[in-house]
């Protein structure tokens, strides 16, 4: 029996076209409406991490909020964004949002940490650094934050923290360009400068 080319075409479209149901979406839903937030958690992140479009979003929701997972706005916004590129309703606009918040959050958290930083307390400067390591696509925070772990490497006599630092700046310096990573060593002469002692 052959089937003819025109009604395979038109199967193929169908199943292409039909949006792709993970089986454990309908688990998850079923997990978070029983209350079961860490199963509904894994279950969405399985199916979100195989593209599911809803499945993205609603481990978006699940970060931003701590429901069976400790709340965490950055990667809710990096699954938002995720779920936005496939056109998922109201992703884009969580999104804004939750950019929003972590804005917010950066500036308020800045403010705690950058005058301890700029006195020279290694916490805060690691803090400061991974403040402004959260935002790699930007290429001026990229460079702040290598600043301040040269900053904190310069002072620090813990040698555990020190291979944190060192693990971090690595990382850091794998995603930048070579003027960014001057651009880090002239702020840190800067910031030394403007330390120096007036006669």
């Amino acid at each position: 029996m052959r089937i003819s080319f025109n009604v395979l075409a038109v199967c193929l479209v169908v199943v292409m076209g039909a949006p792709i149901v993970h089986a454990d979406v309908p688990a998850a839903r079923t997990a978070f409406k029983n209350g079961q937030y860490e199963d509904a958690f894994k279950l969405w992140l399985k199916a979100a991490e195989n593209g599911d479009a809803s499945a993205q979003f609603n481990v978006a929701i699940m970060l931003e909020n701590g429901q069976g997972i400790k709340r965490d706005l950055f990667s809710a916004a990096a699954w938002y964004d995720l779920a936005a590129r496939q056109k998922y309703p109201h992703a884009e606009d969580m999104l804004s949002r939750v950019q929003s918040e972590i804005a917010n959050y950066k500036q308020e958290e800045l403010l705690k940490h950058l005058p301890k930083a700029d006195a020279g307390e290694v916490i805060s400067q690691l803090a400061v650094a991974n403040l402004y390591a959260r935002n790699a696509a930007d290429a001026d925070e990229r460079s702040e934050a290598l600043k301040w772990l040269y900053l904190a490497a310069e002072k620090t006599e813990n040698k555990s923290i020190l291979k944190r630092i060192e693990r971090q700046k690595v990382m850091l310096i794998n995603k930048m360009e070579a003027s960014e990573i001057e651009q880090a060593k002239e702020k840190v002469q800067t910031w030394h400068k403007l330390r120096e002692v007036i006669e």
